[in-house]
């Protein structure tokens, strides 16, 4: 008996330490120009890459583990002193580029939700990541584009001075301050979705026509709706709220898009 309970004690040691290791088994190798990093992260955690200067590139993988590749190049400064910090939580990993005389240092900036600023490096650090079926993808970058692709996790992409461009995910929060973000969402879609911008349009397409509210505005801009059947609740020249989809329908997930100098246009494709 006694030793059926201590059996039974060390599976649940390694269930509870299976649990609350997102990654349970990782590698990480980084050279002056390259970082690689993989893990086995599970379906409803989340990967998140905190870059600087440089564009994320995103897209669903096949396999089970996240992979991320960051690509360094500098022009004056020196690639090699740009090095990578990785934080592994209860919600997953976080990835930051870590940059010489930052704002912050390597063990405070990278945290989830904040990127460590550079203090005049022109060192810039593209990023690859491949995401499991399921594990959400949230980017943030400052100078660069967001770019990804078949996300079935949900994505989070917020960029200052470049564009966004989401094809074909679960829910989307994305923003913005120079740039215009485009975006398709996948049917069966729930949860609130976000796109917001200051100077640049707003574009998202939907493959199919599930309920949803819409709330739309711009300040110096026009709305476009081009989807069957949307009825209109509120509407002025720079304001919308519609409600999608069939009516009578008990749960509407919220749209949400806003631009101050930008077109907002929702479409429906099949």
């Amino acid at each position: 008996m006694r030793e059926r309970s201590l059996t039974h004690s060390i599976a649940l040691v390694v269930l509870a330490l299976g649990f609350l290791t997102p990654a349970l088994a990782r590698r990480i190798n980084e050279t002056p120009y390259e970082f690689r990093y993989e893990a086995r992260i599970s379906a409803g955690l989340s990967i998140e890459v905190n870059g600087v200067n440089g564009d994320l590139l995103v897209e669903e993988s096949e396999g089970s583990q996240v992979e991320v590749v960051a690509r360094k190049s500098g022009g004056l400064d020196d690639p090699s002193e740009v090095r990578m910090a990785v934080v592994e939580h209860d919600r997953g990993a976080t990835i930051c580029a870590v940059y010489p005389n930052g704002a912050q240092d390597a063990g405070r900036g990278c945290a989830a939700g904040g990127v460590t600023m550079p203090v005049g490096s022109d060192v810039k650090v593209d990023f690859t990541v491949r995401v499991p079926k399921g594990v959400k993808f949230v980017g943030r970058t400052s100078h660069g584009t967001v770019r990804a692709h078949r996300v079935s996790g949900g994505v989070e992409a917020h960029t200052v001075n470049g564009n966004i461009e989401i094809d074909g995910s679960g829910t989307v929060h994305a923003t913005s301050v120079n740039g215009s973000i485009v975006a398709m969402m996948e049917p069966g879609t729930r949860g609130e979705s976000r796109l917001q911008t200051v100077n640049g349009n707003l574009k998202l397409t939907l493959a199919s026509l599930d309920p949803a509210r819409l709330f739309a505005q711009t300040v110096n801009g026009g709305i476009d709706l081009a989807v069957p059947a949307a009825r209109t609740l509120e509407e002025s020249a720079h304001h919308l709220v519609a409600q999608l989809g069939p009516a009578g329908s008990l749960y509407s997930p919220e749209i949400r898009m806003r631009t101050v100098n930008g077109d907002i246009r929702l479409e429906y494709r099949r």
